[in-house]
């Protein structure tokens, strides 16, 4: 694991904010930590609820998951909790003390501070959700999509006019679309002034320098495309709006500058470009990563070498290439709760050409003059099936895709 690699080569690490880690050594073995979630789901030194308890707030932290969330219009309310008592400068501010006591020993350090938002339940504190007019929000140009279009159960939600998910009843009245957008934005403007924060403590301690910082997200949120909402994992793997997710690496200094970067580049790459970046020495015994170094691209503004991406979940898994993505839909197998309905309901595959219809709304899988792109992103996700170890649910998953190609 990353944190025992940085470690084994001298550094302290810390991890603070939604670390939704599970109950083994990925948790427990950082130096430092503090989570923002349930401290029972996940085990941490410090967590955001004493904290609350301890100055009397658990009570309107608590509010956001009870009734009156449930009962609110795309699981959007503005928070009770003022700005500073959020989770996310409570992240901020142990990030903040982890790398003070790190300047002060001199020591070398890693530290992954992650925060809950933009994400669901949209609950903004007042003093970001006032920048953000409803009334001023533009909506995307396929929020009407036809939702025979989609796949079914993203067509469920579309239908569904019951709290808090009421999608249905968003179509009639867009302003609801138009209050999630502005609590969103709201949300990614919290992280940006936090992140500003932890930012500026690097510079206080002149640490800055010297400090490589990663931005980057675990997916993304419709935020109304498609006429949706969230992010919807049971029912897709395919759109843009979930997959394609920020990542922006700054290193003052050592790193090439204001470059914006269209290459392919899946989450994976990190491992081995902080290996390489760092110089970080590696066990003997090492598993083969299998993600690709980015540091030629960082530090020559070379082209990542990779001709297609891949992402899987439960229900699809997906192959894209600089123009086009195939998504082929799969069977989770022995998990009842995120099992398809029946083989009846299950959508048709997906494939969409990003250059022509960047908003992924024809579907072009039927057609025929499609074939030869469907045919190599077929054989290209055939190859990294192929290649890529698969365990317990992942072998069951890949064995269905096989069937199913």
């Amino acid at each position: 694991m990353l944190q025992r690699l940085f470690k084994n080569n001298g550094y302290t690490t810390g991890c603070f904010g939604k670390r939704h880690l599970p109950k083994n050594e990925m948790a427990l073995s950082w130096d430092s930590s503090a989570t923002t979630i349930n401290p029972k789901l996940d085990p941490s030194d410090e967590n955001y609820q004493d904290w609350l308890r301890g100055n009397g707030l658990y009570e309107k932290y608590s509010d956001a998951a009870g009734n009156a969330i449930m009962d609110s219009n795309l699981f959007c309310r503005i928070s009770k909790l003022k700005a500073d008592q959020r989770d996310a400068a409570y992240t901020a501010n142990k990030t903040n003390a982890f790398l003070k006591k790190c300047k002060a020993n001199d020591t070398s350090f890693f530290c992954w501070a992650t925060f809950h938002g933009p994400h669901q339940p949209y609950t903004p504190p007042q003093k970001w959700a006032d920048m953000y007019k409803p009334e001023g929000m533009t909506l995307p140009l396929n929020v009407d999509e036809p939702i025979e279009n989609l796949p079914h159960e993203l067509q469920n939600w579309r239908r569904n006019k019951k709290t808090p998910w009421n999608l249905g009843a968003a179509a009639e009245n867009k302003d609801l679309y138009r209050t999630y957008l502005a609590y969103y934005y709201a949300q990614v403007t919290e992280v940006d002034h936090y992140m500003g924060i932890i930012i500026e403590q690097l510079n206080r301690l002149g640490l800055a320098q010297n400090t490589i910082i990663i931005y980057a997200s675990d997916h993304g949120d419709f935020t109304a495309h498609h006429g949706m909402a969230e992010k919807c994992a049971l029912g897709h793997n395919v759109y843009e709006d979930t997959l394609r997710i920020p990542l922006i690496i700054s290193w003052p200094g050592r790193l090439e500058e204001n470059i914006v970067c269209e290459n392919l580049v899946e989450l994976i790459d990190l491992y081995p470009t902080l290996i390489d970046l760092l110089n970080l020495k590696t066990p003997a015994k090492m598993q083969s990563l299998a993600g690709i170094s980015l540091k030629p691209t960082l530090t020559e503004g070379k082209a990542v070498p990779r001709k297609y991406a891949f992402s899987e979940n439960w229900s699809q898994v997906t192959v894209i290439s600089k123009r086009y993505k195939l998504g082929r839909w799969i069977d989770p197998g022995p998990l009842p709760k995120y099992r398809m309905r029946d083989n009846r309901q299950r959508s048709p595959d997906m494939l969409f050409d990003l250059r022509n219809d960047p908003l992924e709304t024809v579907n072009q899988i039927a057609n025929p003059e499609f074939g030869d792109v469907k045919t190599e992103l077929d054989n290209a996700m055939q190859q990294w099936i192929a290649k890529t170890p698969a365990t317990g649910r992942d072998k069951f998953i890949q064995s269905q895709l096989k069937k199913s190609v």
